[in-house]
């Protein structure tokens, strides 16, 4: 928990004689730990801390240095104050930042050791009272301290919480004591200049110009320090009363933070490097950053710093990129008090919005979002920033397009697109010609990303933009290229999950987190290990295996239905009837057609027998015309047959003894028209045996195909094109009855697959179940569903459970490998 840096310390005088004294304290070449270990006693009397510890990774331990009858060396790393202390260093140490701890148990509930009104007891069981007490009733100061770019170990004063607001020190107090033991440590340089006169980081940078500048004059008289605070301050205060120049409002209105790129740094280095300015003795407004390339800085106000340095503390807390990228578009909203912010991320050749102020949740594909996208880019790859509409008869065509579009989609008045440039640090071995050469022919700095920001209320004005964003320029750009370089880590999620799974092993959850381990690891190895039956999934019906299907022989309507759904019958009994008019029609004209041509043909022979012929050639036409009403009749009689056997089949009669097991008859038939083949009702034997038609998927039937294959007549039942599954069981439940498991034995699987609507292609699987017991309760009726499971094998519980996952990926891998 960070403190506020908005509240400065009330004891300038004591900070600046513990920085002096610093200043002069001697140095130890050998070891600059031990120079430091030496400060810790003054640290906890300037900022009256009940302890100092000195903190650095040293091999597979720690090293540890405390003042103020404090000792650690005897603590154990395991303690609960360990972890709690170490997680603290640990984070200032890799973060590279100054920081401020609270611990959340230190409140009015849990009061100081042999209080008689405690009656609450802190969580932790610590043995140690002294380490207890800073533990839980002091606030944590920790700052790194660097050398050579190096962190080298953290310092943690332990500041009683109790102590009036007025005397709690800041994150401004630390960074200006970080900053002078660190440039105390320093190593020295032949032709180095002495350093300047620490001075409050609070006070504007003109202050401190003209401040430094004055003490560089040679009349210039020596003086306390408490003197040359009080002469800082009121040139600061003169200063902010006073106009700016006409040359310094000039300066300040031609800075471009696209044209002179910002080194990169640290967040902390906003403040600290206030301390080793060297401003030009002509300007009082302006002052140069010591960094490979200088910025002209616009003075700012004591309250627009502390707001910066908020900024800055909140933008570099994490390194996660979409957190951070709502933290800059949020905190610079507040920052700036107008307009809406978006931040994009610069990768590759194109930037994607990661955040826009005040909005959670946003479209990515909207018009607006898209056409933000697009003059980012645009800016990101030319290097340029963007202020519409004071730059519109300067911008080419492309982006006059790009802004049209921009203006048409949202409903912003104004717009401005900077490019986040993150500065190369340059070396600063004089000696390292590589990195010289290097430094000499590197790119101006890597674009990270394009802040957006968008004026709606009112058109956006550069000369008030530009100075404020100055302020923050530094670590917004840095904190952005930190969260990308870290997002762009291979496997980083699974490395955070991970080091977020080691520290539960930490602290006074590591038994629990042990426990935890051990108890997953069993369930892995048990998974793993431990055989089961291998069974496959599949569906079906239950039906008795003796069933016949009754079909429509002849096209017809239901006329009459004979039968009932449960009704038993008789082989040959009638079951129902159809009617067929144009049949009925058709046998009435050949019927008449018979009589005639039978009439005919009597004529005719009487004619004959009778022998009434005039001569031979009546009677050769009288032969012909019998012969011929002869071959008329046979055709007609069977045509006349045909057509009865027809309405003969207009009767539906039962193939075998049985019962109907057809639902639902009256509805489904009656006064129904009928075609040839058509099914219409079906007759089983519920008192034969009965059988499981399950339907396996196509994908799962290898697995029963593997195990047919190893019974031991394989080679047989493979050369007479069928498979002895006599030995595979199968056990399946009711859909009526789910608690009841029953068990069969597979008869048949068929030698091709079906397409089924529901499962695809599928391979239908019989499975013999024997009779009904005449005494069970549970009477199942044909067609029922089941759901059944074919028992092949024995496998690992773990694969048996999860073998349709391994199937999937093995498809996945064999599909793009």
């Amino acid at each position: 928990m960070a403190a506020d840096t908005t509240t400065h310390s009330d004891h300038p005088t004591d900070l600046s004689r513990l920085l002096s004294a610093i200043a002069a304290a001697p140095v130890l070449p050998g070891d600059p730990l031990a120079s430091i270990t030496q400060q810790l006693p003054e640290l906890c009397d300037a900022s009256s801390a009940a302890a100092a510890i000195l903190w650095s990774p040293e091999g597979g331990g720690f090293r540890w240095q405390a003042s103020h009858g404090v000792e650690l060396t005897d603590a154990s790393p395991n303690s609960d104050f360990t972890a709690d202390i170490v997680a603290n260093a640990e984070r200032v140490y890799a973060a590279g930042l100054a920081d401020i701890f609270i611990t959340p148990e230190s409140s009015s509930a849990f009061d100081s050791p042999g209080d008689p009104d405690a009656t609450d007891t802190p969580p932790h069981d610590l043995d140690d009272a002294p380490i207890r007490e800073l533990v839980l009733f002091h606030r944590q100061l920790v700052f790194p301290i660097r050398r050579e770019q190096q962190t080298l170990a953290v310092v943690e004063l332990f500041q009683p919480s109790r102590l009036p607001e007025t005397s709690h020190w800041t994150l401004a107090d630390l960074q200006q004591v970080q900053t002078e033991l660190e440039r105390s440590i320093a190593p020295a340089e032949p032709d180095a200049k002495p350093s300047p006169k620490i001075l409050d980081t609070a006070a504007p940078l003109a202050a401190i110009a003209a401040t430094a500048t004055q003490g560089n004059q040679p009349n210039d008289e020596a003086s306390s320090p408490d003197e040359a605070i009080d002469q800082e301050i009121a040139a600061a205060a003169e200063i902010d009363d006073a106009p700016p120049a006409a040359d310094d409002a000039d300066a300040a209105t031609q800075v471009d933070p696209v044209a002179a790129p910002i080194p990169t740094t640290q967040p902390a280095d906003l403040e600290s490097n206030a301390a080793s300015l060297e401003p030009a003795p002509t300007d009082r407004t302006i002052a140069e950053v010591a960094s490979p390339a200088p910025i002209a800085r616009v003075v700012q106000s004591p309250e627009l710093q502390s707001r910066a340095m908020r900024v800055a503390e909140i933008v570099g807390r994490n390194l996660h990129e979409t957190e951070v990228a709502f933290d800059v578009v949020n905190e610079l909203h507040a920052f700036f008090g107008e307009g809406r912010i978006s931040l994009a991320i610069f990768r590759g050749q194109s930037c994607v919005v990661r955040a826009i102020s005040n909005q959670q949740v946003f479209d990515r594909r909207s018009e607006s979002v898209v056409a933000i996208q697009r003059l980012a880019t645009r800016s990101a790859t030319a290097r340029l920033a963007i202020w519409s509409p004071e730059q519109a008869s300067d911008l080419p065509p492309e982006l006059t397009r790009l802004l049209d579009i921009y203006y048409e989609a949202t409903d912003a008045q104004s717009a401005a697109f900077i490019p986040l440039i993150q500065q190369r640090e340059p070396s600063n071995d004089p000696d390292d010609l590589a990195a010289i050469v290097r430094d000499r022919d590197a790119s101006p700095g890597d674009v990270v990303g394009v802040l957006a920001i968008e004026g709606l209320q009112r058109p956006l004005c550069r000369d008030e933009i530009l100075p404020m964003w100055q302020a923050v320029e530094l670590p917004v750009v840095n904190a952005v290229a930190n969260a990308r370089r870290h997002n762009s880590l291979f496997l980083m999620p699974v490395w955070k999950e991970l080091g977020h799974f080691t520290n539960l092993f930490r602290g006074h959850h590591r038994n629990k987190a042990i426990g935890i381990t051990l108890l997953l690891t069993a369930i892995i190895a048990a998974l793993s290990l431990v055989p089961a039956d291998f069974k496959l999934r599949c569906e079906g019906i239950v039906q008795p295996t003796q069933r016949s299907k009754v079909y429509a022989q002849t096209e017809g309507v239901v006329d009459q239905l004979l039968v009932s759904d449960g009704q038993w019958v008789q082989q040959g009994q009638v079951l129902l009837t159809l009617s067929n008019p144009a049949l009925s029609a058709e046998i009435a004209d050949v019927e008449g057609k018979l009589r005639e041509t039978r009439q005919k043909l009597k004529t005719c022979r009487l004619q004959r027998l009778l022998g009434d012929f005039k001569d031979d050639e009546q009677r050769q036409t009288n032969v012909r015309q019998c012969a011929g009403f002869e071959a008329s009749l046979s055709k007609i009689q069977d045509q006349y047959d045909l057509l009865l056997e027809k309405q003969a089949q207009l009767q539906i009669t039962s193939p075998a003894d049985g019962q109907i097991v057809t639902w639902d008859m009256p509805q489904r038939l009656t006064a129904r028209p009928v075609q040839p083949g058509q099914k219409l009702l079906t007759i089983a034997d519920p008192k034969g045996p009965w059988e499981l038609e399950l339907k396996l998927a196509d994908k799962r039937s290898g697995y029963l195909r593997d195990v047919i294959d190893e019974q031991p007549t394989a080679t047989n039942a493979a050369e007479n094109d069928d498979a002895d599954t006599g030995s595979l069981k199968t056990s399946y439940v009711l859909a009526s009855h789910p608690t009841l498991v029953r068990e069969g034995t597979i008869r048949e699987i068929a030698r091709s697959a079906d397409v089924d609507e529901d499962q695809g292609n599928i391979i239908r699987v019989y499975v013999d179940i024997g009779k009904q017991p005449a005494d069970s309760e549970v009477r199942t009726r044909p067609g029922t569903e089941v759901i059944a499971h074919i028992h092949v094998g024995r496998s690992s519980i773990g694969y048996c459970k999860l073998y349709e996952f391994f199937d999937w990926a093995k498809r996945i891998w064999f599909k793009y490998v």
